[in-house]
């Protein structure tokens, strides 16, 4: 009897053993994986981390070149003019986008659907058709919530782009600056309403901007793109009371 007693004991303190042993087993490599998706999250955040700079580079570079090349053509003897701009409200009936400020009143576009057009034309660059849409946006539905920062910065932009249109530039980025001074076009909308103000001959505006940027945003990538071309800008256009 007794020695049954002891061979049960054992059996038993030996099961106790190999489970635990085989417990502890499973927790090691539970572990382990645990260490390995830990690793593999860690590695995936920091490619993350590298493909967003590497994008926000790419993007700086290409608003770089799109900036100088603007500047350069202003520069190489771009004419100033002082006149005033037309607005794309106001356009001859001659004009072809005058057709579809028309047609506005027939297809009832809503507030989302101009915003969608207005982008899809500011992606693919055309820039004419994309200040029609922005600009019909802000005056038939100013105070809708689609209106935003974006909107007014890209309206302008276009704007600019268009080469026809340099008043609703100014306007509408003059209206991004005013509404969303903390924006993260703001020191864009900035930089472009200089170049337009250029366009304009409106050197003194234009030469203002850029002091300001050298003496208020100088670690911005927008400095970064005029800062190569500062000593011909201040030669070039530095009032002669500056």
């Amino acid at each position: 009897m007794k020695t049954f007693i002891v061979f049960s004991v054992s059996v038993a303190v030996l099961g106790i053993v190999f489970t635990t042993t085989d417990i502890g087993e499973k927790f090691k490599m539970q572990a382990r994986h645990v260490g390995e998706y830990e690793s593999k999250a860690l590695q995936l955040a920091r490619e993350n981390i590298q493909l967003k700079a590497q994008l926000s580079d790419l993007q700086f570079k290409l608003q770089s070149i799109e900036t100088e090349k603007n500047f350069l053509q202003i520069k190489l003897g771009q004419k100033m003019s002082t006149s005033k701009g037309r607005n794309i409200a106001s356009f001859s009936p001659a004009d072809p986008v005058a057709e579809k400020v028309v047609k506005q009143n027939v297809f009832k576009w809503s507030p989302k659907q101009l915003s969608m057009l207005g982008d899809h034309s500011f992606k693919t660059g055309d820039y004419v058709q994309a200040s029609y849409y922005y600009n019909t946006l802000i005056q038939e539905y100013g105070k809708d919530s689609v209106v935003n920062d974006r909107i007014y910065y890209q309206a302008g932009f276009s704007a600019y782009k268009t080469s026809k249109y340099n008043n609703l530039a100014v306007r509408y980025l003059d209206s991004m600056i005013e509404k969303y001074p903390t924006s993260a076009f703001f020191r864009k909308a900035k930089l472009w309403r200089a170049l337009a103000w250029l366009k304009e001959g409106k050197v003194e505006s234009f030469y203002k901007t850029v002091e300001e940027f050298r003496l208020k945003y100088r670690n911005t990538n927008e400095w970064k793109i005029l800062s190569g071309h500062y000593e011909e800008i201040r030669e070039k256009f530095k009032p002669d009371a500056a």
